[in-house]
């Protein structure tokens, strides 16, 4: 998913975060089953992968299947003063520097509020951290990893 299009989907927020100290284009999409890394910002990062034995199987919008190996656990993500721990697969299909899933919004007990384009996390003590995403633009409806999985697999 491109920016300009993530800013019309209704199922996905947007922000900018920072992964140890580097500021980084995040996408909350509520369609993925789980969350990524773009690998070009690995590479700048210096993050190593910390399991090769962990495969994903994704269907892409264009219907084709891609394995994923790369898992890099316990990636630090930090918002505003407070830190959150990703586990992110290695993706090379998108503008985004990482893409935050299910796997990631169940953890950390996001409540999205599509409406208003903000996110509320739990922090480690307890806290509400809350995110307001980008506001829509009218423009092109896209559907979310999930709704093309489902799409696909009813013929």
């Amino acid at each position: 998913m491109h920016k300009e299009e993530a800013e019309d989907a209704p199922n996905v927020l947007t922000g900018t975060f920072s992964i140890l100290t580097q500021p980084v284009d995040v996408l909350f999409d509520s369609g993925a089953t789980h969350s990524f890394i773009f690998v070009k910002l690995v590479e700048s990062l210096g993050l190593a992968s910390t399991n090769k034995f962990s495969l994903l199987s994704l269907i892409l919008p264009n219907g084709k299947t891609v394995m994923y190996e790369d898992l890099y656990k316990d990636c630090p993500l930090r918002m505003y003063e407070y830190e959150f721990m990703a586990d992110l697969y290695g993706f090379d299909q998108t503008d985004f520097g990482v893409i935050l899933g299910m796997d990631w919004l169940a953890k950390h007990q996001a409540q999205v509020d599509r409406l208003t384009r903000k996110i509320t996390l739990k922090g480690l003590n307890g806290e509400k951290v809350v995110h307001m995403g980008q506001r829509p633009r009218m423009g092109v409806k896209l559907i979310s990893m999930m709704q093309v999985h489902r799409s696909l697999g009813q013929g």
